[in-house]
């Protein structure tokens, strides 16, 4: 440490457990390794974390640097007499330092000891901020309560912060995930908040010379002076095109146009849901050193039937033949006649009914949110994962909008296992809204379900008659279970198909996989055969015959459906094939 040290050790963090030997030994060694610094211990306000002192110890200096403050000694007040401190000084009080390298001792009661160096980054170099007339701050989360609370945290922050404005607001466009949920704050370049959502737009100023290029960077950005040089014949409508991607043309703004009015339609745009290309509304580098107030989270349990929620029952035990169900079909009476009052906004396939305005999910996603008590009619034209993705896409728009129903309709979809109604379930566990679902043979059926009732219900027409789904009891009858002879499997690498193979205890075991290096011998001795294959290609030998045949979903990607897309959802339908697949291969 010493050949390291030149002479540049500002201070040096050390042992210093208070004992009256060791003390003395390690502050004769410091002294002789870096001569004038100043010592101190973490431990006097911490005490000794033991195993974990030396990570506390580098976290200490870490955060006295960052900070550019060094921690006080506490309860010194006088030197060990046998100590030789030399030209070492002890910090008996915190004090501002500028220390660009510390030392740090540790030293275990076993003999293992250890001492570092820690030395700052040198600066970043940053081109110089372009100054700039308005600074934009896009706030988002992923609900009301939090959002309304970051906004006025931020507000605070902008006053009581040094950081320029500019960093802060680059950090936000350009640092941050976008949530549901959104607001907008333009600051002038004096920190002043000149509009934010929801205020109305106080514009008196001027026009200004726009083929001036210093007056378009102040007022309009850099960004938008650097299209206007690359794209002299384009007009404005081209650069809002790379901005705003999926903007309506129809509702570009005219120009000329005043500069307020110009950041504050990019803002309003941005809380509407579209997608802003940050980088080319604003060309700063993204300064990673700036700070922001961090994201406000809701301190409440997320269950929306807080009187059934599980603490709220008393405990009681019941015999494991009584915790089986089945899902079944209960007979119900026929539903009430439609109130024709209601507008019907109708998505996906068109169904002629009256007073029902026909839109694609993409359209209506571009309507402005209306507080009309409605009813929203989603008809998938098919069962495909671009229909199921038409949903996901519907509910998420449906999220921040409030006094409607979703009615999501199929035309004989007879099956109380239809993979419409899992979808549904899985929606509303994720993001609970207003929705039934409705197996219809004829219209009027669909039209008789156009209402505010039977909320939460899936609802299956069939000869005429009304069912809804339930839950009943059922009574499992135990058997003997013998091992099989031959065992053919899909997926019996992964966790799940290991566990059933060990379980069965098969003498032989045929397992189809995509990997079959993941499948380790058995240990007692069983025969086990790989196939790498998908069931669409899968060719078992003519020969062999299997008495136990088992189908395992295989890797399952999970995620939020918010999240969901074509990939994941192909990933997650079946990775090896269909079960009709599997069952042609094995020989029906």
């Amino acid at each position: 440490m010493r050949a390291l040290n030149s002479g540049n050790i500002d201070h040096v963090e050390c042992h210093g457990t208070g004992t009256s030997l060791g003390d003395p030994i390690e502050i004769r060694a410091v002294s002789r390794c870096y001569g004038a610094a100043t010592i101190s211990s973490i431990k006097s306000l911490l005490g000794h974390a033991e195993a974990a002192s030396g990570i506390v110890s580098l976290l200490a200096c870490l955060q006295q640097m960052k900070h550019n403050y060094r921690a006080p000694q506490s309860c010194f007040t006088c030197p060990n007499p046998k100590a030789e401190f030399g030209e070492l000084v002890v910090s008996a009080i915190g004090e501002e330092t500028s220390a660009d390298r510390m030392a740090i001792n540790n030293f275990g009661f076993s003999g293992t000891n250890c001492s570092i160096i820690v030395e700052k980054l040198p600066p970043r170099l940053f081109p110089d901020q372009i100054f700039a007339k308005y600074h934009m701050a896009p706030i988002s989360s992923t609900d009301r309560g939090s959002l309304r609370r970051m906004v006025d945290e931020f507000k605070s922050y902008v006053e009581e912060s040094d950081q320029l404005i500019g960093h802060i607001c680059t950090k936000l466009q350009k640092g941050r995930p976008f949530h549901r949920y959104r607001h907008c704050i333009l600051y002038n370049c004096k920190r002043q908040i000149v509009w934010e959502t929801g205020a109305p737009l106080d514009d008196t100023e001027s026009l200004g010379p726009l083929h001036v290029p210093d007056f378009t960077i102040f007022a309009y950005g850099h960004g938008f002076h650097h299209y206007q040089q690359n794209n002299r014949g384009n007009g404005p409508h081209g650069f809002f095109k790379q901005l705003i991607p999926k903007l309506d043309p129809k509702n570009t703004p005219e120009f000329p146009i005043t500069p307020l009015r110009f950041h504050q339609f990019i803002a309003s745009s941005y809380v509407d849901g579209h997608s802003i290309n940050w980088n080319v509304y604003n060309s700063d580098t993204l300064n990673k050193d700036t700070l922001l107030p961090p994201y406000h989270f809701n301190n409440k349990k997320y269950w929306p039937f807080e009187k059934q929620f599980a603490c709220n029952f008393p405990a009681s035990k019941s015999s494991r033949k009584q915790i089986y169900y089945e899902r079944t079909r209960l007979k119900v009476p026929q539903s009430h006649q439609r109130d024709r009052s209601l507008p019907v906004v109708n998505l996906g396939m068109h169904v002629g009914l009256a007073n029902c305005e026909h839109h694609t999910v993409s359209e209506f996603q571009l309507l402005s949110s209306s507080h009309q008590k409605r009813i929203v009619l989603f008809h998938p034209c098919s069962s495909s994962i671009t229909e199921a993705l038409e949903l996901i896409s519907l509910w998420q728009i449906l999220e921040t909008q409030s006094n409607f129903v979703l009615v999501i309709a199929c035309r004989n979809n007879g099956t109380s296992y239809t993979e419409w109604t899992t979808l549904c379930r899985t929606l509303a566990s994720e993001r609970l809204l207003p929705y039934k679902f409705v197996s219809y043979t004829s219209f009027e059926e669909l039209e008789s379900e156009l209402s505010f009732e039977d909320i939460y219900e899936c609802i299956f027409y069939e000869q005429s008659c009304r069912y809804v789904e339930r839950l009943a009891p059922v009574t499992l009858k135990k058997s003997q279970f013998v091992s099989p002879k031959h065992l053919l499997i899909t997926g019996g690498t992964g966790g799940v198909g290991k566990r059933i193979i060990e379980f069965m205890n098969p003498e032989r075991t045929t397992v189809v996989t995509r990997n079959p290096k993941n499948g380790p011998a058995r240990r007692d001795g069983g025969s086990q055969t790989f196939i790498e294959s998908k069931l669409a290609t899968l060719s078992l030998p003519a020969n062999e015959e299997y008495d136990v045949v088992v189908h395992c979903a295989g890797v399952v990607d999970n995620a939020l459906m918010a999240s969901m897309d074509y990939s994941r959802i192909t990933h997650n339908g079946d990775p090896l094939g269909t079960v009709e697949e599997y069952w042609d291969a094995s020989g029906g």
